[in-house]
């Protein structure tokens, strides 16, 4: 007896496309950002504040760079790639309280803690530059960045839940 050989009369193919390596990559880029955020908020809240000049240029020079290099750049990341993904299959999508509710999230919380945080962070830049730091100013920034850190990671918590339980929300 030979082998048996199968047709594939369905018309399906091998693979699942580009969707496997796309969640791939917004599961990156979510650990990332809340990598990032859980990071930063140890940064702020373990050490001490710095007690000289230099101490606090590297303190608010690190702080800047944690959001400007990582925090932010992941998260339009996962964004960009989020949106990737809905769109192969937006139509049956649009309907689903569980994505309204995060995109409605997304919308009013994402603007309002990136120019919360904006501010913030060109503050920190400034101060990083400048010769003589105060201390009053850095803590004052620091307890900024702890209250806008701590909001982001809320944030990312609920979008996460949002996006992995998919609860029905009534429907």
């Amino acid at each position: 007896m030979g082998t048996i050989r199968y047709q594939n009369i369905h018309g399906r193919r091998w693979g699942r496309g580009a969707r496997p390596y796309l969640l791939m990559a917004k599961i990156m880029f979510v650990a990332v950002f809340v990598g990032g955020l859980i990071n930063l908020l140890a940064l702020v809240l373990i050490p001490p504040l710095p007690a000289t000049n230099e101490g606090g240029h590297i303190f608010a020079d690190a702080l800047n760079r944690a959001y400007t290099w990582l925090i932010v750049p992941s998260l339009v990341g996962a964004m960009v790639v989020g949106l990737v993904l809905l769109a192969s299959f937006w139509r049956a999508a649009v309907r689903m309280r569980w994505l309204q509710a995060k995109v409605l999230l997304i919308a009013v919380c994402v603007p309002m803690l990136h120019v919360f945080m904006k501010n913030r962070s060109q503050a920190l830049q400034a101060l990083a530059r400048t010769d003589g730091t105060d201390a009053q100013v850095l803590a004052s920034l620091r307890d900024d960045v702890l209250i806008g850190t701590a909001a982001a990671l809320a944030f990312a918590v609920l979008v996460l839940v949002l996006g992995r339980v998919k609860p029905r929300l009534g429907q």
